[in-house]
C-alpha cells in the first residue's frame, strides 16, 4: 500500500491515546510526527520496514505498529504490558479495515529474551 507521509501521519493523529495514563507504567504516546518520522527513516533510509517483520515492544495504543504495517510490514507483533492499551489497538487495527497482519500480545512474565540481530 502506498501512502504519503501526509496521509500517514493524519491516520496516526486519530489513533486513540491514553484517557488514564498509567503513572507505573510509564505511559505516554508518541507525537504522531515523530512516530511517522522513526517509521520513515528507518523504511525509506534503510528499507527495513517493507517486507519485514516488525515487532513492537512496549506498543502502547500502537502507533510504531500501525505506521509499520501501513508502510508495507508484512507481519507485526505488538507487545505491551497493559490489555487497556492492547485493545485500542486491536479497536484501529479494525477500524482500519484489518489491512495488515498484526497479533497483540500481553505478557504475563518472560524469562527470558533471545534474538538475533543481523
Amino acid at each position: 500500500m502506498k501512502i504519503s507521509k501526509k496521509n500517514l501521519i493524519s491516520i496516526i493523529q486519530n489513533t486513540e491515546t491514553y484517557s488514564n495514563p498509567k503513572i507505573e507504567l510509564e505511559q505516554y504516546c508518541i507525537n504522531a510526527t515523530c512516530a511517522v518520522d522513526i517509521i520513515y527513516y528507518a523504511g525509506f533510509e534503510y528499507n527495513d520496514i517493507n517486507e519485514a517483520i516488525v515487532i513492537d515492544l512496549g506498543a502502547g495504543t500502537g502507533r510504531l505498529s500501525i505506521a509499520s504495517a501501513l508502510l508495507n510490514a508484512c507481519y507485526v507483533l505488538s507487545i505491551d504490558i497493559d490489555i487497556t492499551a492492547i485493545n485500542i489497538l486491536k479497536k484501529k487495527a479494525d477500524d482500519l479495515n484489518k489491512l495488515f497482519s498484526t497479533d497483540f500480545w500481553t505478557p504475563r512474565k518472560i524469562d527470558m529474551i533471545l534474538w538475533s540481530i543481523r
